[in-house]
């Protein structure tokens, strides 16, 4: 692949393959052949999602925790701040794992209650209390918005409030 300049001074792509012409007498090489396609069109749409995904990356990754999960709670896709804060790795929560499996509330009604604040309208904001997996409990802000661009599936960011939370209790 081959980045040209045209004449009029805009850039075009071409996938290009080179392959050199003997003489018939001497059996040297005495000219190349080139065959090329356009492939400018190609390239902008790489490069359009590359710059997506580049600032999909800057707005999720600074964030304490972030995961995208489908209708019934599974992780579909999680950020290094959500592997940290929680202490699970990323092919552990991606192997199966429901974001009901970190909730205080071990009951089913109360996982529906997790399901309920999460869906009930978008960018629902409300604090909870999530379990790591060494055992410890963490107070979170939650933050969820419902897309139907990829199939339904919830994003979730999460702020750890912990350490503000228990200053206001001493206070």
């Amino acid at each position: 692949e081959v980045c040209n300049r045209a004449k009029d001074g805009h850039l075009y792509w071409v996938q290009a393959t080179v392959f050199p012409i003997f003489h018939a007498k001497t059996g040297k090489i005495y000219k190349y052949a080139a065959i090329r396609f356009d492939i400018t069109e190609k390239k902008e749409q790489e490069f359009s999602l590359s710059r997506k995904a580049a600032q999909y990356k800057a707005i999720i990754e600074p964030t304490d925790g972030f995961c995208r999960i489908d209708y019934l709670g599974k992780f579909l896709e999680v950020s290094d701040g959500y592997c940290k804060i929680t202490g699970y790795s990323r092919e552990e929560l991606l192997a199966g794992m429901h974001i009901f499996d970190m909730d205080i509330a071990e009951d089913f009604n109360g996982r529906m209650l997790t399901m309920k604040r999460l869906t009930e309208s978008n960018c629902k904001s409300f604090e909870a209390q999530r379990r790591r997996k060494d055992g410890s409990i963490w107070t979170a802000q939650i933050n969820a918005s419902y897309s139907m661009l990829n199939d339904g599936s919830l994003f979730v960011f999460f702020h750890d409030i912990t350490e503000r939370k228990e200053i206001e209790q001493r206070n």
